[in-house]
């Protein structure tokens, strides 16, 4: 989340406009529901985040977009099954995997997605810091 989010503040203040729907949205298939904090989506499940690989959080909040009239997302940053399933369905899909999890650096090379950055997602939020410097502070140029 503090990767995302700091994306988020960094995309909106260069002028891009977050998809933020009004509400929750519900995930039958899974259970739960799909949150946002500061611009960034996320699957709620019994008060915790889990992390997913699955595709049916991104699967049902694209079906949302539709069903509400607005238009799907210029570009799509999201991880794992997320990531996935924006890029399959022909969005412009940039994805953070771990190295151990091939499935979007093979989609990448398939051209489903932009980019794949390689990223530990199982440390400690402090450890991302560098990460978000860089990308925020001008390290990644827009």
């Amino acid at each position: 989340m503090p990767v995302h989010m700091a994306v988020a503040d960094w995309a909106r203040s260069l002028g891009a406009q977050l998809v933020e729907p009004d509400g929750t949205i519900e995930v039958p298939a899974l259970g739960g529901d799909l949150r946002r904090i500061r611009g960034v989506w996320f699957w709620q499940l019994h008060g915790g985040i889990p992390h997913t690989h699955l595709t049916e959080p991104m699967e049902r909040l694209l079906a949302e977009l539709v069903a509400r009239g607005e238009p799907a997302p210029d570009l799509v940053v999201a991880d794992h099954g997320w990531a996935g399933r924006a890029g399959s369905a022909g969005l412009r899909t940039i994805g953070y995997a771990d190295c151990n999890d091939p499935g979007l650096f093979v989609a990448e090379a398939q051209g489903q997605l932009e980019a794949t950055i390689p990223l530990d997602d199982d440390v400690v939020p402090t450890l991302y810091e560098p990460l978000i410097d860089y990308v925020v502070g001008g390290g990644w140029k827009a």
